[in-house]
């Protein structure tokens, strides 16, 4: 019996120097910039500059960080790491949601503003399209661009709804009232 308790011990010892000669090793290996998940503790606040979210091939698929001017920024990109989408903050504070094509052309842009709100639609070129305006003090807007050039206007204004349509010069060929 006792020298089963003696085995039992020296299989625990070995047990335990192995255990924590992979945690050594581990840790070691992984460096000082890898975290590793914990399973009983949670940590109140964790502060980077920069956080990267990788699939399992290693390709950064999210990150969350500041862009060179200082400006924080959310970016997911597909598994080609192309950014395909991005929320950030305009220089006031208003947020922007901006989405590209597989190319990394901007298609769409979402803004709010203090003044209201504005979705702006562009082609595969990246010329701009569509530009829908909804601002704060009633007022809304339709703009149809042809090679970023607005070609028509429908607007519900202050004083009633408006339709202006311009030729491809920029003058207005017809409006209403």
């Amino acid at each position: 019996m006792r020298d089963g308790i003696v085995r039992s011990a020296f299989q625990a010892a070995v047990c335990g120097l192995v255990v924590g000669a992979v945690l050594l090793v581990g840790g070691r290996l992984l460096g000082p910039g890898i975290v590793m998940a914990q399973d009983r503790a949670t940590a109140e606040v964790v502060k980077a500059k920069r956080f990267e979210v990788v699939d399992t091939q290693g390709r950064v698929r999210a990150a969350l960080g500041f862009t060179e001017d200082g400006k924080q920024v959310l970016n997911l990109s597909d598994e080609a790491e192309n950014v395909r989408a991005s929320l950030r903050l305009a220089p006031d504070g208003s947020p922007v949601l901006g989405m590209r094509d597989a190319a990394g052309k901007a298609q769409i842009m979402l803004a709010m503003t203090k003044e209201g709100q504005m979705l702006g639609m562009s082609d595969g070129a990246g010329n701009l399209q569509a530009q829908l305006f909804a601002q704060s003090d009633g007022q809304s807007a339709l703009i149809l661009h042809d090679q970023n050039n607005p070609r028509a206007i429908l607007a519900l204004e202050s004083d009633g709804p408006s339709l202006k349509l311009y030729d491809k010069d920029g003058k207005v060929a017809w409006k209403a009232p």
